[in-house]
């Protein structure tokens, strides 16, 4: 008997260790949503939907936000459902009926048709309205009366535009990306000049103003006045092109430096739709 209690024991913990979290999430979900606890529901079926994208994941919060009757987000939900359905991971049976549900609420309630658009068309381009987790493809969104933070989202750019709807009036909402120019080499090409003109006064002042002075030292140490003179002229002329030399780098790095921190600190871009939404982008 003390065996057999032992083997349940451990039979109890490896079923424990080898249950799958995703699918006890979903069983979790299902069971608040039986309850009629909707919004704990939806939670749940998000986290499931966070650790293994399926198309189950996204037919349940359809169901469920159906059931609260929010038929935008339920229509939002359910597209993804659909796009997600493959031969592994299958449509639910229960899809259909919940399609002609659907279909047939959003046609009774007062709702407009929103066609949210992006320009130029973007395939990552994700929009989201209801919240940060609830992103969709450009497409047609039936929304009820009120006010919405719209956000869209691309790659590197984001823009959010208040949209304000007051009856059930189709509406096309674009919104128009604008990819920045490329930044100005100006600042760099100075700064770049700046470091060739300082190796290069470096590179003066190792290889012809030292060697000439010590010829003009060696000429003052033999009292060589001819010499002296002639070795005197060559190290004021090499001396003047090094100065020369750093100051030019000087000047360069001080202009590229400011041109970088002030003309240049922000390049940016504005473009507007003819529906009002503005997307503004800063480097």
């Amino acid at each position: 008997m003390r065996w057999a209690a032992v083997l349940a024991l451990l039979a109890s913990f490896a079923s424990s260790a080898m249950a799958d979290p995703v699918d006890e999430r979903v069983a979790a979900g299902e069971a608040l949503a039986k309850r009629g606890e909707y919004s704990l529901a939806i939670g749940m079926f998000k986290q499931a939907d966070a650790q293994r994208p399926r198309a189950l994941h996204a037919c349940l919060i359809a169901l469920t936000y159906t059931r609260r009757e929010l038929w935008a987000q339920a229509e939002v939900a359910l597209a993804t459902c659909h796009a997600r359905a493959t031969a592994g991971d299958p449509l639910p049976a229960w899809v259909d009926a919940l399609d002609q549900t659907l279909a047939t609420k959003l046609e009774a309630a007062q709702v407009a048709p929103i066609t949210f658009r992006v320009e130029p068309p973007t395939p990552a381009a994700r929009i989201s309205i209801f919240s940060p987790d609830e992103t969709f493809a450009p497409r047609v969104v039936h929304l009820a009366p009120g006010t919405y933070t719209v956000t869209a989202t691309v790659p590197g750019r984001r823009v959010t535009q208040t949209l304000v709807i007051a009856d059930n009036t189709p509406q096309t909402l674009t919104l128009q990306i604008v990819r920045p120019a490329p930044p100005s080499q100006v600042p760099w090409i100075l700064l770049g000049a700046g470091g060739l003109l300082a190796a290069g006064g470096v590179a003066v002042d190792l290889l012809a103003v030292q060697p000439v002075r010590r010829e003009v030292a060696s000429a003052a140490a033999a009292r060589d006045e001819v010499r002296w003179n002639e070795q005197g002229r060559k190290l004021d002329l090499r001396r003047a092109v090094a100065i020369g030399m750093f100051a030019g780098a000087a000047v360069a790095v001080a202009a590229g430096a400011t041109l970088r921190f002030t003309v240049y600190r922000r390049e940016v871009v504005v473009a507007a739709s003819p529906t009002g939404i503005v997307l503004v982008g800063a480097m």
